[in-house]
């Protein structure tokens, strides 16, 4: 390692390709060698990377569970002070891990980290799907769990995040390939065009088992708009995406576009095209190429330069999914728009990018929306939606406020 260490909480500043995700690893391989070397049972380093889930054994059936089996025998499950007061008040520890929102997963994942009494705790990317509330509690329970001579290192590309008020910042330096990164491009001559179509929504209801998240919901989506949806960790904004775009079939809901009535699950994808929040869920082909050729809309000459564009040429023959996480962030970012509906939700379309590749999608979202595109953007990345002057929508108690 080659920054000396001589405080116990940090967050790793560099662009993309700078090698964070590296630093990060040599830090858990050495704790996790240390430990090994010196047989202490705390000696124990947690990486919890862009996949929070893959931190849970999937051995019990609700949260708490996972909770009280982590920690050393004896340990007091309650080591995250109000991060655990509050996971426990809104109702996370009584869910099953894994039917968790992302962000709700990260919080877990930390309060499993701190519990089980690690000496080191990596936080890569992840953090970036928390929300203000449980960013901060997070970030609190990191720092006093620093506080203890143990070490903490997080990487989170937004600048306004609570992450960065604790500790002290490791310069990364440059990027190492210029080729990564996104250009600024005439985005409407690259994408082919999309139409543009209003939509409407009523009484949309969708509920898992007896927990109802979204109660008789109403919008009116113009086309042209950027609109933001807004909402806390778990209040359904994932849900609502995918119900528009034809995931999940509600239990009521009445829609139409331009006037006309429209049942989305009958037709997925057809008006509302979805960039999945976890990217590794939306690929399909076995090579980045056909991943972007997938859409009937966009010709084998435009893949080549949509790649080139978002700055993925030299991964075009490779699995999506052995490529970097930046990188499937953006390949999954680009085929969804690539598909040219007349509506794009972008979940989340920002993690794990840097402040450069955060200003070229706000270019792009810009652009394609003045040529009638309609975009719905969820993020918790605050300096990103800023940029875009989105109509904020507030998704609360399951109905949209204005």
């Amino acid at each position: 390692m080659q920054h000396v260490m001589d405080e116990n909480y940090y967050w790793l500043d560099g662009p993309n390709f700078s090698g964070r995700t590296e630093y990060m690893r040599t830090v858990v391989h050495e704790a996790r060698t240390s430990s090994l070397k010196s047989d202490r049972s705390d000696g124990r380093a947690a990486l919890i990377g862009e996949c929070p889930s893959s931190t849970f054994s999937g051995l019990f059936s609700t949260s708490i569970d996972e909770l009280a089996a982590s920690g050393p025998k004896g340990a007091n499950h309650k080591a995250g002070g109000i991060l655990f007061e509050r996971l426990l008040d809104v109702g996370i520890l009584s869910k099953n891990p894994f039917r968790l929102s992302g962000g709700e997963q990260v919080s877990l994942a930390v309060l499993l980290a701190i519990n089980s009494m690690r000496r080191t705790i990596c936080i890569d990317t992840s953090a970036e799907q928390l929300a203000p509330e449980l960013a901060g509690l997070c970030a609190e329970a990191l720092h006093a769990h620093s506080a203890s001579e143990r070490l903490v290192l997080v990487c989170d590309n937004r600048v306004s995040t609570p992450f960065r008020s604790f500790g002290k910042p490791i310069p990364m330096g440059l990027t190492t390939q210029p080729s990564w990164v996104i250009q600024n491009e005439d985005w409407n001559e690259i994408f082919p065009k999309a139409p543009s179509h209003s939509v409407e929504v009523r009484s949309l209801t969708h509920s898992f088992e007896s927990l109802t998240v979204l109660k008789n919901l109403e919008a009116i989506f113009e086309p042209g708009t950027i609109y933001r949806i807004k909402g806390a960790n778990g209040a359904g904004k994932t849900t609502l995406s995918r119900v528009l775009s034809g995931i999940l079939k509600p239990n009521s809901l009445i829609a139409t576009v331009d006037g006309k009535r429209f049942r989305p699950w009958r037709a997925p994808s057809e008006v509302f095209a979805y960039n999945f929040q976890n990217p590794d869920h939306q690929f399909f082909r076995t090579t980045v190429m056909d991943e972007l050729s997938t859409s009937k809309m966009i010709r084998r000459s435009q893949a080549e330069g949509i790649l080139s564009s978002f700055g993925l040429s030299q991964w075009r023959n490779d699995h999506p999914l052995d490529i970097p996480y930046v990188a499937r962030k953006r390949l999954a970012v680009a085929s969804a728009i690539g598909m040219s509906r007349a509506w794009t939700i972008l979940d989340e379309p920002t993690l794990g990018q840097d402040s450069h590749s955060v200003r070229q999608l706000v270019n792009l979202i810009n652009q394609l929306a003045r040529a009638g595109r309609g975009f719905i953007i969820i993020s918790h990345n605050e300096d990103f939606v800023e940029q875009l002057n989105p109509v904020e929508l507030n998704l609360v108690n399951g109905a949209l406020i204005h």
